[in-house]
């Protein structure tokens, strides 16, 4: 249904990069109320652009053990970072926890995640799909229509359990999820950009897999 990114593209292209334009006739997404605008900028010992860690992080690395990690090891050190970092979104600590990265790319990045506790109106495991600030339009796209197709009542579609919004991300990557926290000039203070927003939304968890792996493994 929603056009797919690949899973592996160059890490550092230097490209300068905008925020995609709505297309005719879409409303914006609602505004969403982010921990990270009301909240201090992250603090700790800096790693790189890429990889700054959070206060509480068990993923830092210092700049000298960054450099010397082979490009699989720091793309597994962003992935493990972020489902780390989980924690800090608006409304997600002690409601769900990070299991593992199901896929990502340089545009976008899923997880799956676990239900904390015993709230049965919940479900055990959820999907989160996150978007970075150049691939918005993407997501909306695919959350308006699953939104669409979930009026069917049909069960064969996956669920849309949380619609699209938008909130700082946690700088684990600097395209699908960047630091929304600017360092200004000289001593001023770091300020906020909004414009580097990432996007997400929670989806049903499908524990079979997707089409082309039950295609492979059964036909």
């Amino acid at each position: 249904m929603a056009s797919k990114r690949p899973l592996s593209s160059p890490e550092d292209d230097g490209a300068e990069r905008k925020r995609p334009k709505l297309a005719p006739g879409m409303a914006a997404p609602p505004a969403a109320t982010t921990a990270a605008a009301t909240s201090a900028p992250p603090t700790g010992p800096k790693a790189d652009e890429n990889l700054d860690p959070l206060p509480d992080d068990t993923t830092k690395h210092t700049l000298e053990e960054w450099n010397s990690l082979k490009r699989l090891e720091r793309k597994k050190a962003r992935h493990q970072a972020w489902i780390a970092r989980s924690r800090s979104w608006n409304g997600f600590q002690g409601v769900w926890k990070g299991i593992k990265v199901l896929g990502a790319g340089a545009y976008g990045i899923a997880g799956l995640f676990e239900r904390v506790g015993d709230d049965d109106t919940r479900p055990k495991n959820i999907v989160v799909k996150q978007a970075g600030p150049d691939t918005l339009l993407d997501l909306m796209q695919e959350a308006r229509m699953l939104r669409q197709v979930g009026k069917t009542g049909s069960v064969h579609f996956v669920k849309l359990l949380k619609d699209y919004y938008e909130e700082g991300g946690t700088g684990t990557e600097k395209y699908f999820d960047p630091s929304p926290w600017i360092q200004g000039d000289g001593e001023s203070p770091k300020r906020y950009e909004q414009r580097l927003e990432v996007g997400r939304i929670y989806l049903e968890y499908c524990s079979g897999g997707d089409l082309n792996r039950y295609n492979k493994d059964n036909l």
